[in-house]
């Protein structure tokens, strides 16, 4: 019921926290269009990321639980697959890149201001 939110890092909404039951509701024309949006959301995400998530889910299936599935996989090869993947390093380059320059923003807001 979560995995599309599990599979494309969009934060699971609290109305369906609490019921525990739909991953989205919408009418019955918009059903197709949904679908597909989440498929465009799962199929940009990081392969390596959507596959270990994958594991995790059917982990869980196989009765381990959440946390111990979760804790099973990063301590495993799963975690190893992504965190050895060219998608990983990209992502990890594209966070300093973005923490740096919004670095030196507000370093140079702070000395126009002065």
């Amino acid at each position: 019921m979560f995995t599309p939110y599990l599979l494309t890092g969009v934060p699971i909404p609290q109305d369906l926290l609490k019921g525990h039951l739909f991953t989205d509701v919408v009418p019955a024309d918009k059903v197709v269009s949904t679908a597909l949006e989440w498929a465009k959301r799962v199929t940009t995400a990081a392969p390596e990321a959507v596959w270990a998530t994958k594991q995790q889910i059917v982990s869980t299936k196989d009765g381990k639980g959440v946390w111990n599935a979760v804790n099973e996989s990063l301590n495993g090869p799963d975690m190893a697959t992504v965190f050895d993947s060219f998608n990983h390093r990209e992502g990890l380059n594209s966070f300093v890149e973005v923490s740096s320059s919004q670095s030196r923003i507000r370093i140079f807001s702070l000395c126009q201001s002065r």
